[in-house]
């Protein structure tokens, strides 16, 4: 190995050179090669020339080392430094041809270099061979030159062997992996019958074809491809196979037994394409390969053949990109690059860029990674933009109902891909396959108590077996048990079935729902309970069953139903930050309810969900209107409810209304009234609930009360017992990240990461991605009062990513103004300016809770102080204190910005050191040590500066002696230095 390592070494530096003296560009090596790109063909042929000469030179230890190389010329697809496309792949292939110390050029490349090499520099004509990506021949030379040799076997291009393969408008596109998991297959001398199965217009022939051609070296008497779209019967396909090998017959004798006889002593491999229709012919196919021993027999299906010695190799969609990655991410994905190089044959001006990568890579996914949907919308691009195309997917499939002449009829529409499956199912198979089309994905309880319900059939297991082997319904393994679905394009082609069915329609629809509603209210029970979290997985599991159900359901305005759904569907939501599907159900519940008599029950009914309405809408979009209108009508209905435990949610829902209006003493009124609640119902969520709601009323108010109950909280919280109650943030998250703010400000530095990491740990694992968002934001408004400006544009971030994946409007802008606040403090005031006031204006326009603001506007302040304009930070710091004043109570750090951007404008003055001095009380007196630490190190100073011995040193001193270990930040350091340790 040692001794291998080093001639590979050895021989890239030799290529490496080769090419660099020659003005080429090494893009990759690949194991024991390099691909690499010239500006011209003739520095191209001269870089080979100079390699092979160097690498026949070397004094190679064991053996020789020969390489073999492939010229190409032609305009390639370049992004990020790198080249790709079909004239790349092109040259792979001319390479692949040759043989070691051959230099392959093709007649492209021959001709762009012919004025630009030396005279002893020549080239033999090959002429025209098929390569192996089974594409139009290509003329070839082979490179002649005195110093390299001149003698090859033949090349090894699919000429070489006897075969039919036919020719392809195009090469294969990716498939990398899915061809080298088949090669590996069937180099087992056991795999004799392997089949690529996979629903129609996956690309099992298009695989099944590339297999034959990278393996036809292997066979002597070649490889065969027989199309069996034509055959309905056993008999019909042996015929068929006769036929295309050209073999004799006599008038008696039946096909089969004419393969078995002339096929005994052939080595060679037969490709069986669609054999779906005539699948009963599989047993033939098990004695043919027991009467040929050297055959081997790849079949392309829809469906398996399940005869003794069969394996099974199920196409899988083409690898998907998502669409919020990078450009480069996107492009790489294959169905990206499938997509692309169709798109360029039908419009040569397209190219994937910033502007179209999201719509290609949402296109894609649409269209579930299959190469012939993927085809048919590429070729679109010649009258329509890929977001005018993604548009009409996203509608309907019409645009797709017609592919290229060239295309064989079964694969002329896409319809047609699919129909031809349906067209060989039984009555049975056709019920089950149209009655899937109404589910997401379902295990297979649902399916039978649907199909029972539906049609009076719930025995459906051998239908379903037979289906999924067909590979129109797929299976996959959830926790130990299967769920059955459909591919979308599949789903909606069923879908189409069925509706043209009304009564049956109207059967299977009605069916679907009933089950579906059942099971979202038979959960109502776990969800305040132990199994809160199985429970949970239940309903999230048939999400988009429960919400097919609950549409129906409203369609019908069937409240008993919607109400026993109800529960279940908002604690999902809820549970989940899924805020904008549960104000919709809230919405769709009261319209319904807004149709039915007045009582008592309606109104209770109405008033709980006003006050998650209004919960849903303060999470998402914040202070508004429809907020307060929400809440508004939730306290006309109080007064119709008696009992104490009916009063709790509004008083909860209220409490955290007055917080987010900076209403405190409101806010700690109902709070209080909330637990006395709470402990007279001996009830530990209501009791956290309240606490939590104090904790936010005390914040810079009274700091030991509030960590008291954070401390609490903290203790006493369990998601899966208390979690139900809450819309917005999670308590224990929300406690945590209180708790290191709290921390911070009262000079205990150590603890603050921790418990930041801590609440974002937390907010993971309970898979609730509004937590994580308010989490990160926080997180990061830490890191920008503690001066960690990298740390807060990574953080900005990742909120933006998220906010967006969820659609958190609040959070996205605030994610914009971090990100302006790192951009100016890391050295690029100009854009973080920029992006600062984008967000503000953002936020502004959403109606935010107004106690964000004066923490929005000191960020914004220090945006402009660090852009050296102190005057507008100033301006805005004013607008923060006037918004605290009426309080009574300003947080001390706006008294210390105010003096630092005063100081920045007019000196050390007077009332800058009155600044200070205030900061400085105001912080004692609220027991914030972070706040009274800088503001007593700049009074220390300015008192130096103006007026040496009256410097206030004691004080500071003295502060510094009680602040807790972990402090290494910049007022720390600055306060050591005056104290002169």
């Amino acid at each position: 190995p040692e001794e291998m390592a080093a001639a590979l070494a050895r021989h890239d530096e030799i290529l490496r050179d080769a090419i660099t003296s020659a003005g080429g560009r090494v893009l990759k090596t690949t194991g024991d090669g390099a691909i690499a790109v010239f500006e011209s063909s003739a520095d191209g042929i001269r870089a080979s020339i100079t390699a092979q000469q160097a690498l026949g030179a070397e004094p190679w230890e064991n053996a020789r080392v020969r390489v073999r190389m492939g010229l190409h010329a032609g305009e390639t697809l370049s992004r990020d430094e790198d080249h790709f496309g079909p004239v790349m792949n092109r040259a792979a292939r001319i390479m692949a041809a040759g043989h070691g110390g051959q230099v392959l050029v093709s007649e492209t490349a021959v001709h762009l270099a012919a004025d630009g090499l030396a005279p002893e520099t020549g080239f033999r004509d090959l002429g025209r061979h098929r390569l192996k990506d089974l594409t139009e021949p290509e003329h070839l030379f082979q490179l002649l030159h005195p110093g390299l040799p001149a003698t090859f076997p033949d090349l090894k291009t699919l000429d070489a062997r006897p075969n039919n393969l036919p020719l392809q408008a195009t090469e294969l596109v990716g498939r990398t992996q899915e061809l080298a998991a088949i090669h590996l297959m069937l180099g087992s001398p056991a795999a004799r019958l392997l089949t690529i199965a996979g629903p129609g217009g996956a690309g099992k022939t298009r695989l099944g074809l590339q297999v034959g051609a990278d393996l036809i070296d292997s066979y002597r008497d070649g490889v065969w491809f027989v199309d069996l779209t034509a055959d309905n019967s056993p008999a019909d396909a042996f015929e068929t196979v006769v036929r295309t090998l050209e073999l004799p017959v006599s008038r008696t004798g039946e096909p089969l037994d004419v393969l078995k006889n002339r096929l005994r002593d052939r080595q060679m491999l037969l490709i069986l394409d669609n054999f779906e229709q005539v699948v009963d012919a599989g047993s033939g196919v098990g004695e043919l390969l027991a009467a040929a021993p050297e055959l081997r027999v790849v079949i392309t299906s829809r469906e398996t053949l399940r005869v003794r010695g069969e394996q099974v190799y199920p196409v899988p969609p083409l690898a998907l990109p998502h669409p919020d990655r990078s450009l480069g991410e996107i492009a790489e994905s294959e169905a990206v690059r499938l997509f692309v190089e169709r798109a360029s044959e039908a419009s040569p001006a397209f190219a994937l860029d910033d502007g179209n990568a999201r719509d290609v890579a949402a296109i894609c996914l649409r269209l579930d990674g299959l190469p012939l949907a993927i085809e048919l919308a590429a070729a679109r691009l010649n009258v329509f933009t890929p977001s005018d195309l993604l548009d009409r997917i996203t509608d309907r499939l019409d645009v797709l109902a017609s592919g290229g002449r060239d295309l064989p009829d079964r694969q002329r529409t896409l319809w047609g891909a699919i129909s031809w499956s349906y067209e060989l199912l039984n009555e049975d198979e056709r019920r089950l396959f149209e009655l899937l089309s109404v589910f997401s994905s379902a295990d297979l309880p649902a399916l039978e108590t649907v199909a029972a319900n539906a049609s009076g059939d719930g025995f459906i297991v051998d239908t379903l077996a037979s289906l999924v082997d067909k590979s129109l319904v797929r299976r996959i393994e959830t926790d130990g048990s299967y769920r059955f679905s459909m591919l979308q394009m599949i789903k909606e082609y069923a879908a189409g079935r069925l509706a043209g069915n009304s009564g049956e329609h109207a059967g299977v629809i009605a069916a679907h729902a009933t089950y579906y509603s059942t099971l979202a209210a038979l959960q109502q029970s776990d969800l305040d309970a132990a199994g809160r979290d199985r429970a949970l997985t239940v309903l999230e599991a048939d999400l988009d069953n429960l919400r097919a159900a609950w549409h129906f359901w409203v369609e019908q305005s069937d409240y008993p139903r919607l109400a026993a759904m109800f529960p279940g569907m908002w604690a999902l939501h809820s549970a989940r930050g899924w805020y904008h599907g549960a104000i919709a159900l809230a919405d769709d519940l009261l319209g319904i309810l807004a149709t039915t008599e007045a009582s008592e029950e309606r109104d209770s009914a109405e008033q709980a969900l006003r006050v998650n309405q209004a919960r849903a809408l303060m999470a998402v979009h914040g202070y508004n209107l429809g907020v307060e209108s929400a809440f508004q009508r939730a306290l006309e209905l109080a007064g119709s409810i008696g009992t104490s435990r009916d009063e709790a949610p509004v008083l909860r829902a209220l409490a955290s209304y007055y917080t987010q209006t900076a209403d405190f003493p409101k806010a700690a009124e109902l709070a209080l009234r909330l637990l006395e609640i709470g402990d007279q119902l001996g009830d530990e969520a209501l009791q956290i609930e309240a606490r939590s709601a104090l904790a936010a009323t005390l914040l810079y108010f009274d700091i030991p009360g509030c960590l008291a109950h954070l401390d609490f909280v903290i203790a006493h919280y369990d998601p899966a017992r208390h979690g139900s109650h809450r819309l917005g943030p999670d308590s224990g998250v929300v406690a945590r990240i209180s708790k290191a703010v709290m921390l911070w400000e009262t000079g205990h530095a150590e603890a603050v990461v921790q418990l930041a990491n801590e609440a974002l740990e937390f907010a993971d694992r309970i898979g609730h991605p509004f937590s994580r968002a308010w989490a990160l934001y926080h997180c990061g408004f830490l890191a920008a009062i503690g001066g960690r400006w990298d740390e807060v544009r990574s953080l900005s971030e990742r909120l933006a990513a998220i906010s967006s994946e969820h659609d958190y409007p609040l959070w996205r802008t605030l994610a914009t103004v971090l990100e302006g606040v790192a951009r100016t403090a890391l050295g690029e005031p100009e854009i973080g300016v920029k992006l600062t006031e984008s967000g503000v204006e953002l936020y502004e326009g959403l109606a935010p809770p107004p106690v964000f603001w004066p923490f929005v506007l000191g960020l914004r302040a220090s945006v402009y102080a660090m852009a050296e304009d102190p005057a507008a930070a100033l301006e805005l710091v004013d607008q923060a204190i006037a918004i605290w004043e009426p309080g009574g109570v300003v947080p001390p750090e706006l008294w210390v910005r105010r003096a630092d951007l005063l100081r920045m404008i007019h000196g050390p003055t007077d009332e800058v050191e009155e600044l200070y001095e205030r900061g400085a009380t105001v912080a004692a007196g609220l027991d914030m040590a972070r706040w009274e630490l800088r503001a007593r190190t700049r009074l220390v100073a300015l008192r130096r500066e103006q007026r040496p011995g009256d410097d206030g040193l004691t004080e500071l001193a003295e502060l510094v002696a009680t602040l807790a270990e972990g402090h290494d930040d910049d007022d720390y350091r600055a306060a050591q230095e005056l104290l002169g340790t």
